[in-house]
């Protein structure tokens, strides 16, 4: 059988229909992405200062992140602002955060933190700006979209608070610090970095990094 010219064109139009059309044709963009790729976005007012932020990659903490305040589970999301301020979004209760699930934000008169860490009706949320201005959201709205305890944590979140409002969103990952039970006692305050060189440790709940022994 001999091959003309025009059978080799009708071959090769026939292979590249049946490639766009056939399997393996599956777009990149469906491989899992990297879980903390987006990062913390968040803008508002806090006692009248507008705050921007858009960090892609800020620090996660999981465990006890103000240790001072006594034991507790918290998860944290530590980045600055545009400002170079030291911002501190704090998950009181993540426990009760579960795929899907978006929770109002109050302020329970739970005694201690261990019992806030048991609350299960409403989100408790703590921001800080600076290295003294922590304070608990008295209202708002958080809406989870993901949430891999102790590795991914995602989702948006309005935030009403006594001196202002923020928004925002976070997806925060991969990069984590574990803080275990004790861990905090032995170590100090969680190893969030010191928005300026030098300040002491009572200047606020998140000082400098401890100094290693030996």
């Amino acid at each position: 059988m001999s091959v003309t010219p025009s059978s080799l064109r009708r071959l090769a139009v026939a292979l590249v229909l049946l490639a766009a059309g056939g399997c393996g044709t599956e777009p990149a963009a469906s491989a899992p992405g990297d879980p903390a790729v987006s990062g913390l976005q968040l803008t508002g007012t806090i006692g009248g200062h507008q705050v921007a932020l858009s960090d892609g990659s800020p620090r996660l903490l999981v465990g006890n992140c103000a240790p001072r305040e006594g034991p507790s589970h918290d998860v944290c999301i530590v980045s600055k602002d545009i400002d170079g301020e030291l911002v501190v979004l704090a998950l009181k209760n993540p426990d009760a955060l579960r795929p899907g699930a978006t929770l109002a934000v109050g302020s329970p008169a739970c005694a201690t933190p261990a019992r806030c860490d048991r609350v299960r009706d409403v989100a408790i949320v703590d921001l800080q700006r600076g290295v003294g201005g922590r304070q608990r959201a008295v209202g708002g709205r958080l809406a989870m979209t993901h949430v891999v305890d102790n590795l991914r944590y995602a989702g948006r979140f309005t935030l009403v608070l006594v001196n202002g409002r923020v928004s925002g969103s976070f997806d925060v990952g991969a990069r984590v610090t574990l803080r275990g039970p004790g861990a905090a006692a032995r170590a100090g305050p969680p190893t969030a970095p010191c928005p300026r060189r030098g300040c002491p440790p009572a200047a606020g709940r998140w000082g400098p990094r401890p100094r290693r022994a030996g």
